[in-house]
This record gives C-alpha cells, sequence and structure tokens, in this order.
C-alpha cells in the first residue's frame, strides 16, 4: 500500500558512489537546494505550491542516497553487529559495514543504523514510492496449530471473571 513520504529520512550521504569508506554526509535539504541551485531558505519561495512535490520527486530520484539513523538495540542484533556498533562509537567518522548473509548489509556510524529510502520503496503501476504492508498475515502458522488460540486456551486468575 503506498503512503506519503517518509520525512524521518532526512539525511544524504553526498558522494554515495565512492563507497561507504568516503561517505560524507548533508541534510536532504541541503542536496535539494545545491541540486535545484537555490539557497535553502529560498526553495518554499521559488517553487510555492509545487515545493513538497518537487522534493518528493527529489527524493525518490535520489532513495538509494537519502537515509536516517536508527538505534541499535543490543538485544536484538548479532554479536559482530553489537561490536561493530561499539567500534563506530569510538571512531564516530567513520562508517562501519557488516556483511550478512541472507540479509541486506548493515552500515554503522556513531553506533547507528543508517536505513535507507530505497528499502522502504515499492513500485505501484510503475511509479516508485513509500509503501507499507496492507496486513501483517502470519503465512508460517498452520491452521492445525490455531487450536490453542482464543478464549478457550486463556486461563484466569482467581477471582476473575471473564470480561
Amino acid at each position: 500500500m503506498s503512503k506519503e513520504r517518509d520525512k524521518r529520512y532526512n539525511g544524504y550521504i553526498l558522494n554515495y558512489e565512492k563507497g561507504h569508506d568516503n561517505w560524507e554526509f548533508t541534510t536532504v535539504l541541503e542536496a535539494f537546494a545545491n541540486s535545484s541551485g537555490i539557497v535553502k531558505s529560498k526553495l518554499k519561495k521559488h517553487f510555492g505550491e509545487e515545493y513538497e512535490a518537487k522534493l518528493e520527486d527529489f527524493v525518490y530520484q535520489n532513495a538509494e542516497k537519502v537515509m536516517q539513523l536508527a538505534t541499535l538495540d543490543e538485544n536484538s542484533i548479532s554479536q559482530a553487529a553489537t561490536k561493530l556498533k561499539k567500534e563506530s562509537e569510538k571512531t564516530p567518522d567513520k562508517v562501519f559495514l557488516l556483511e550478512r548473509s541472507n540479509a541486506k548489509p548493515y552500515y554503522i556510524i556513531k553506533g547507528k543504523l543508517l536505513l535507507f529510502a530505497k528499502d522502504r520503496m515499492t513500485s505501484i503501476d510503475g511509479v516508485e514510492t513509500f509503501s507499507q504492508p496492507v496486513t501483517d498475515i502470519w503465512d508460517d502458522v498452520l491452521p492445525n496449530d490455531l487450536h490453542n488460540e482464543g478464549p478457550e486456551s486463556v486461563t484466569l486468575l482467581a477471582n476473575r471473571q471473564n470480561i
């Protein structure tokens, strides 16, 4: 299902093509201003009613460079990721890469994970857009595993009644 642009993706990698060891960062707004040749403070005035649409187009066209930083929960990541997280906190100007089998690599800087806008987008009717699943259907649960589901399987504490 299509959804509006996720504004939390507000970071931008200036030189993405040079590899993670050389990445330099700025904001999406600053990168948009530079690509438009307009001072950042004058963007809204220049584009008027088209401002949001133009900014959104810029994000979609540069989705591999648009990112946000996310906290890494050490209770939910591997030992290798935890080790790299701690190492990146000690060397805050370096982007660390953790290759993972059967999963997208982790790019970590300052103890945070880089999440890329391109990974949150899909093509709907030939147009790239931010998207989210329509449902969270559990297709890995077999019908014969449902026999203990529902109110019959609930044990109430003493002196409690069904509501």
